[in-house]
């Protein structure tokens, strides 16, 4: 299979390295295209004027710009055609309305809209036990199931630490939280606190509070 492998963290990650190893592993073609710097949080954001990138070598692009700006010059500036667009590993969770704040997401969508499927996979900032392992289980899980689909995003959760060695599909939460800001001199910065609060057994983060790997299908919200 031809995937094409981008992220939100930087093509330096010591996490996009893990899932690069793990799918030459299983026997994949990978084309590595990801931002030269860290890119979390940038959603759906593109560079309109055009985006500065290094060839570091015939298979590994870093691009001056977001996850999306990686989709879009490896599917429209170098012609890749992937069988499957994967974004990630990312460090942090991507759950409830994180969902549409993720670059790392963010890129996994921007290949669903221009007609490829693929597949997000984050974890835990304290993940515990083997995470290529992990990832190569589940990654080959997905693709037995045959639920990949242009149709849809597959977004992967791995818990700080696992409990059952299979995913459960899960709808995202729209779990409540609040922010707390303050400023460091001339600068505004801002804490997130998760409230707690009541969670339906069937949403992503109650099942990856309770060990689970969690895998949503997310889609756009786009007419024909």
């Amino acid at each position: 299979m031809k995937i094409l492998l981008t992220n939100d963290d930087g093509i330096r990650s010591l996490r996009i390295q893990i899932a690069e190893k793990a799918l030459l592993d299983m026997g994949h073609q990978v084309m590595v295209v990801a931002p030269l710097y860290e890119q979390s949080a940038k959603s759906m954001a593109m560079t309109t004027r055009g985006v500065e990138y290094m060839k570091m070598d015939e298979t590994h692009y870093a691009v001056e710009g977001t996850p999306v700006d990686c989709v879009n010059f490896a599917l429209e500036g170098l012609k890749e055609t992937p069988d499957l667009v994967v974004s990630g590993i990312n460090n942090g969770f991507n759950l409830g309305i994180d969902i549409y704040y993720s670059g790392t997401v963010g890129a996994a969508f921007q290949a669903q809209y221009l007609g490829y499927p693929s597949i997000a996979f984050s974890a835990d900032y304290k993940f515990e036990g083997d995470l290529e392992a992990v990832f190569s289980q589940t990654f080959e899980q997905i693709i037995a199931d045959q639920i990949v689909s242009s149709h849809h995003v597959i977004n992967i959760n791995f818990p700080p630490k696992i409990t059952h060695n299979t995913y459960i599909e899960t709808n995202p939460v729209s779990f409540k939280s609040r922010l707390d800001g303050f400023f460091e001199g001339t600068m505004f910065k801002y804490r997130r606190h998760i409230i707690d609060q009541e969670l339906g057994e069937d949403t992503d983060y109650y099942n990856y509070l309770n060990g689970r790997i969690t895998l949503s299908k997310l889609a756009l919200r786009l007419k024909d």
